[in-house]
């Protein structure tokens, strides 16, 4: 997506964000608003985040734009529906199947080219992104990216016969705070934090 592109979809984040109600974006995405500072305040993997409202602008940090559009995105798509407990792939996503190759190669693919033979280094680098450890594959972890769309990065080892595999899940009512486009961007950004964090500890 182009600088212009992105201009254009956050403007129309933030007008869609400004016809909101600040009470319902509170209780369908989960996130605090504190009325007194008109500033919304939710989890971001492991940071803290204040967005004003209704003007929609990020106090104290240097989000990339694309990051910032994300959250925004998830502040008016955000349903309220219940979080399931069972785990979906990519594909499953409404009009996953279409993007599923562009998915592979832009999230599970780097995740394997990094941690394929370091499992101990995913790990390190998941427990330092806040992740949960789960039994999934032989090691895997679900990291809270936002307050009600978790993602679950799982890791198979390789062995003589095998090589090494790896997914990222979602969960079953994932669609209903995110758009399709928007979980392929997150897989990505969740690989590149886990790589930034890797390459921190060598």
């Amino acid at each position: 997506m182009t600088g212009s592109n992105l201009d254009v979809t956050l403007t129309e984040a933030l007008t869609q964000l400004r016809k909101a109600s600040p009470k319902d974006v509170s209780d369908r995405a989960g996130v605090e608003f504190l009325a007194e500072q008109g500033l919304f305040r939710l989890k971001y993997f492991n940071s803290g985040i204040d967005i004003s409202y209704p003007d929609g602008k990020f106090i104290n940090t240097e989000l990339p734009l694309i990051e910032r559009i994300l959250i925004l995105h998830y502040l008016v798509a955000a349903s309220g529906n219940p979080i399931e407990k069972d785990y979906i792939s990519f594909k499953e996503l409404p009009g996953g199947e279409i993007y599923n190759t562009p998915f592979t190669n832009r999230s599970i693919r780097p995740f394997l080219q990094l941690f394929g033979s370091s499992p101990e280094e995913f790990r390190g680098a998941a427990t330092n992104l806040g992740g949960k450890p789960e039994t999934l594959g032989d090691v895997s972890f679900t990291f809270a990216a936002l307050p009600r769309v978790p993602v679950t990065v799982v890791l198979w080892e390789g062995d003589e016969e095998f090589d090494a595999s790896a997914n990222i899940l979602f969960n079953r009512s994932a669609s209903g705070y995110l758009p399709t486009e928007d979980f392929a961007f997150l897989a990505g950004l969740t690989v590149s934090k886990l790589k930034s964090l890797a390459e921190a500890e060598r």
